[in-house]
């Protein structure tokens, strides 16, 4: 099928890697719950964009790589990156129509129950964790979502991704 492949993909893994890389990037212990949700934002973007290329199995295989980077539970990542994934699949048509207000109150949705689910898992294995630790990352990556889809779009133009 012609119509699936993707010019430029090696952009797409290296986007990925510089989010794993920033995942675990050291910051000051008051700060690390502002760290936004890189991976899970790169990953809604990417479906968005090339929604052939980038699926639920993929995005387990992102989470576990996810898991084994950050040291966490073994598939924690993994499914949260699924389910996430998964609903933005089922909402592609309706989420690329909106405008950038929507998509951004939309992202944060996406990303809370991302976060919802990771605080959850923490909960069950006992950990204390503050629920504010887990709704910040969702509210930063929303208001990160514009300028990171501003950005990517000059750059797959740029470097021809998908073409």
């Amino acid at each position: 099928m012609e119509g699936s492949k993707v010019g430029n993909s090696w952009f797409i893994g290296f986007s990925f890697l510089s989010a794993l890389v920033l995942m675990v990037y050291p910051l000051p212990i008051d700060w690390r719950w502002l760290r936004p949700e890189l991976l899970c934002l790169l990953a809604i973007y990417w479906v968005l964009r090339f929604p052939q290329l980038l699926g639920v199995g993929m995005a387990f295989l992102l989470g576990l790589v996810q898991d084994i980077v950050q040291g966490s539970l073994l598939g924690q990542h993994a499914l949260a990156l699924v389910v996430t994934i998964y609903i933005t699949q089922l909402t592609i048509h309706r989420l690329r129509t909106y405008g950038t207000l929507q998509q951004v109150m939309w992202v944060f949705l996406l990303v809370f129950m991302h976060e919802l689910f990771l605080y959850w898992v923490s909960m069950l294995l006992g950990r204390e964790a503050l629920f504010s630790y887990f709704w910040a990352p969702a509210l930063i990556s929303a208001l990160l979502w514009p300028l990171l889809c501003h950005g990517l779009d000059k750059l797959c133009w740029v470097l021809r991704v998908g073409v």
